[in-house]
């Protein structure tokens, strides 16, 4: 009986840190989407990583401003440590994974993209790497 407690235990963690990241990308994916300007079909490779920049920098804003408000919560924290994690991936060679906006279908699909966590994977991504 103990065993299948814990087993279950187990796998409400898992679950709950795999909607966790779905819940994640799915912020990410909103941030984009309202980013798009109406009418354009596709942007150019400089365009999504100056959009990576400002999706950072804008991170950014919000931690200093949480560190400032709550000195080092546990909440500040886990952002700090989450965008220093997206900073170097925007520097590695895998680089920073955002919707492939370079592709009109993606732009397309982002744009009527309402909002449904089911959804994320028809959206297609890409590795963008500062340069």
């Amino acid at each position: 009986m103990t065993a299948k407690l814990h087993r279950d235990d187990r796998m409400f963690e898992l679950a709950k840190q795999s909607n966790q990241k779905e819940y994640q990308q799915a912020l990410l994916m909103r941030w984009f989407q309202e980013q798009l300007v109406p009418g354009q079909s596709h942007y150019e490779h400089h365009e999504v990583v100056a959009m990576i920049e400002r999706y950072l920098h804008e991170r950014e804003q919000e931690v200093q401003a949480l560190e400032a408000e709550k000195g080092k919560s546990a909440t500040a924290i886990g952002l700090r440590s989450r965008l220093d994690t997206n900073r170097g991936e925007f520097k590695s060679q895998g680089g920073f994974v955002a919707p492939d906006l370079t592709r009109a279908d993606v732009v397309h699909r982002l744009s009527e993209w309402q909002g449904e966590l089911k959804f994320l994977s028809a959206i297609a991504t890409k590795g963008f790497r500062q340069k």
